[in-house]
């Protein structure tokens, strides 16, 4: 802290203490008689403070929106590295992407059906208690979500399939 600061603080700091000592009566009439100049100084140190909390509140949020984008993407890149792995492993590209689909379908189906029953909940009104409707939707969820990759999966041979027959020059 240098000098300036520091002759800044001390000034302050006796200005309080004499400005403390004064009659509140005196004091009162002194404010009133400042009038709509001295309302126009609170209002300006009032918006001051509430653009820097705002500001503060913008910044905290695109951090946290940052950390959870980081997370999410951190999340992709091993379910897909998983899966990749296991395609080498089995030395299958279509092994590979199985593995994928059985990783995000369940996955994604989970939250959905968590999500579906917590609006539905609200609409209808039907009191689940909380823990309730978190295990029957992601349950549901996952299940839903298991029988639309193996029909995803089966979809995919026959069409397949169905491609290699059609374009195969015999």
């Amino acid at each position: 802290m240098n000098k300036k600061h520091f002759l800044l603080s001390l000034f302050l700091l006796c200005a309080t203490v004499l400005l403390a000592q004064e009659d509140s009566a005196q004091k009162a009439a002194e404010a009133a008689g400042e009038g709509p100049l001295y309302a126009l100084g609170l209002s300006i140190i009032l918006i001051s403070f509430s653009l820097v909390f705002s500001a503060v509140f913008v910044a905290l949020l695109i951090l946290i929106l940052a950390a959870v984008a980081i997370f999410v993407a951190l999340a992709a890149a091993g379910v897909v590295s998983v899966a990749t792995l296991y395609g080498f492993q089995k030395r299958s590209f279509s092994a590979g992407f199985k593995a994928l689909l059985w990783l995000v379908i369940p996955a994604t189906a989970a939250v959905t059906g968590w999500v579906v029953l917590w609006a539905l909940n609200g609409i209808f009104h039907w009191n689940i208690n909380s823990e309730y409707r978190l295990m029957i939707g992601v349950g549901g969820g996952v299940l839903s979500g298991a029988l639309l990759t193996v029909l995803i999966i089966k979809l995919a041979q026959k069409i397949m399939g169905w491609l290699v027959k059609k374009f195969t020059i015999v």
